[in-house]
C-alpha cells in the first residue's frame, strides 16, 4: 500500500505525545491506560498509544458482573476488567486497541458531554478506517457516544472513563479482521442470535482488494491514525515512557492482575448482558 498522505486535523491534539505500539497481556494494557490518564492529570499533557495482546483476552467492563464468563473454558483466555463503562470485550489479534488521554481542567467545556468527545476523536479513527479501506467516509457513522458503524453496523467501539478536573480516558477497538465466534462463545455467555450478528459484522479487510496480511494492515491503520493528530505533528512521548510504565507494573499488581478486583461479584453488578460491540445500539 501506498504511503499516507497527512490528512486535514479534526482535533486541538498539538500537545498530544505517542506512547508507541506496544504488546502486552491483558492486565498491563490497562494498567498502562490507566498510568497514562494519571500522568495527562499529572503534567497536562495528551497521550495516545496503540497496542495488541499477548494472549486472547476478554475485558470486563466496570460494571460487568463475573457470571457473564463461562470460566471452565478460560484457559488460554487472559481475563480483566477496566475502569470504562460498556459491555465484555473479547480481543485477540484481529482486533487494534487504543487508547488517548487528555488532561481535565473544570472549564474544558467539550469534556462535558461523552458524546462530544465521542464525535472529537472517534473521527480519527472512522477516517482512518474509510482511507485504508477505501471507502466513503460518510458511510462511517459515530451515533450515541462510544460506536463507529459501517451502514449502521458496528466496525468499532470505545468506552471512556472520565474524572471531572483530572482526566479522560478514551479507549477503543478497531475490528480488522473477522471475529473469532468459536473462541469467542465458548469465553463468553451470549446468545446464538447474538453470536449470529456479530459473525455478520463488518471488519477492515473486507474492503482490502489486495493481498494484506493482518499485522500490515494495523500498521497502517496507525500510521493514518498519528498522521491525522495536527497533520502528523505528534511528539514522542520517550521521557515519559518509563515513568508510565512504572506506574502500570504497580497497578497491574494491585489491581488489574489482583483476581479478587477482577472477579469480585456485586449486587449492582449485570451478567446477562450483551457483547459490548453491540451493547450500544441496546442501550
Amino acid at each position: 500500500m501506498q504511503a499516507i498522505a497527512a490528512p486535514k486535523s479534526h482535533a486541538d491534539t498539538t500537545a498530544m505525545k505517542f506512547l508507541g505500539y506496544g504488546k502486552y497481556d491483558a492486565a498491563m494494557n490497562m494498567a498502562i491506560d490507566e498510568a497514562m490518564a494519571l500522568r495527562s492529570a499529572a503534567t497536562n499533557e495528551s497521550f495516545i498509544r496503540f497496542y495488541d495482546f499477548t494472549r486472547p483476552s476478554v475485558i470486563l467492563a466496570s460494571n460487568d458482573d463475573p457470571k457473564c464468563l463461562r470460566q471452565e473454558n478460560l484457559g488460554g483466555i487472559d481475563v480483566t476488567r477496566r475502569k470504562s463503562g460498556g459491555r465484555p470485550i473479547f480481543i485477540d489479534s484481529n482486533i487494534l486497541s487504543y487508547s488517548l488521554s487528555v488532561p481535565l481542567g473544570n472549564d474544558t467545556e467539550w469534556a462535558s458531554s461523552l458524546k462530544d468527545v465521542h464525535q472529537r476523536f472517534g473521527r480519527l479513527t472512522a477516517d482512518a478506517i474509510a482511507r485504508i479501506a477505501g471507502i466513503d467516509g460518510s458511510l462511517l457513522q459515530l451515533p450515541r457516544t462510544s460506536s463507529i458503524r459501517y451502514n449502521g453496523n458496528p466496525i468499532a467501539g470505545h468506552g471512556q472513563y472520565l474524572v471531572p478536573g483530572r482526566f479522560l480516558l478514551y479507549h477503543g477497538v478497531i475490528v480488522v479482521a473477522p471475529w473469532d465466534i468459536e473462541r469467542l462463545s465458548k469465553a463468553i455467555n451470549i446468545s446464538d442470535h447474538d453470536l449470529h450478528r456479530i459473525e455478520m459484522l463488518p471488519c477492515v479487510v473486507d474492503f482490502i482488494n489486495e493481498p494484506i496480511d493482518v499485522s500490515a494492515l494495523k500498521d497502517h491503520l496507525v500510521e493514518d491514525v498519528l498522521l491525522s493528530l495536527s497533520a502528523g505533528k505528534f511528539a514522542s512521548a520517550n521521557g515519559e515512557s518509563s515513568e508510565i510504565l512504572a506506574g502500570a507494573r504497580q497497578l497491574r499488581q494491585e489491581v488489574y492482575a489482583n483476581r479478587d478486583w477482577v472477579f469480585r461479584e456485586d449486587a449492582q453488578r449485570v451478567h446477562n448482558v450483551p457483547f459490548c460491540i453491540l451493547w450500544e445500539e441496546n442501550g
